[in-house]
């Protein structure tokens, strides 16, 4: 075969190539069938049809210190307070990939931590920490269940605890927004 003949080959297969990963691309991106709507409100997820995310470690994601980009922010100097932060927007680039949970027990408090995610449409919990002790922080960690994509509005449960007796002193909670995309990159 001739310099142009093979040249001309591996063109066509350049050109089928790149046509079969943008077919692929665009099936995954297809617009619903027709009388569907698109949204990315709260799919529906019933507790018993969720899968558990493999491999879960949330005791390997507890760090010591303040959250990255919080070093300054204000400690607890008051022991009959309690201090906490929580990212009330968490994002997850894939249903099996840590997202941005960002929850810190404060240093100066005198309680521990931990925090759990219930989805407020059928109140499957879907998240749950390690437990913090105070100074102590988890800036990214894994879902326990792998969600479809869409947009979860979650009930974020803060239940502090008595570190000597291990009682369960308080609970607050917060309003959260878990989104979970199928990024591939």
């Amino acid at each position: 075969m001739k310099k142009t003949g093979f040249a001309l080959t591996v063109v066509c297969m350049l050109v089928v190539a790149v046509s079969v990963g943008i077919a692929a691309l665009l099936a995954q991106a297809s617009p619903p069938p027709s009388g569907e709507s698109h949204s990315t409100q709260e799919p529906s997820v019933r507790p018993g049809e969720m899968e558990a995310n493999e491999n879960v470690d949330h005791a390997g994601a507890v760090q010591d210190g303040r959250l990255p980009g919080y070093e300054d922010a204000e400690i607890n100097t008051d022991r009959n307070a309690f201090f906490y932060l929580l990212n009330s927007e968490v994002v997850f680039d894939r249903p099996s990939a840590a997202g941005n949970v960002m929850i810190e027990n404060t240093t100066g408090n005198v309680y521990d931590l931990e925090a759990s995610f219930t989805l407020e449409e059928g109140g499957a919990e879907i998240y749950h920490s390690a437990r913090l002790k105070p100074g102590q922080h988890v800036a990214s960690d894994r879902l326990d269940v792998l969600l479809e994509k869409g947009v979860y509005d979650v009930l974020a449960i803060i239940s502090v605890y008595d570190p000597d007796t291990g009682d369960l002193v308080e609970t607050y909670s917060e309003n959260v927004t878990v989104t979970v995309n199928n990024k591939l990159f």
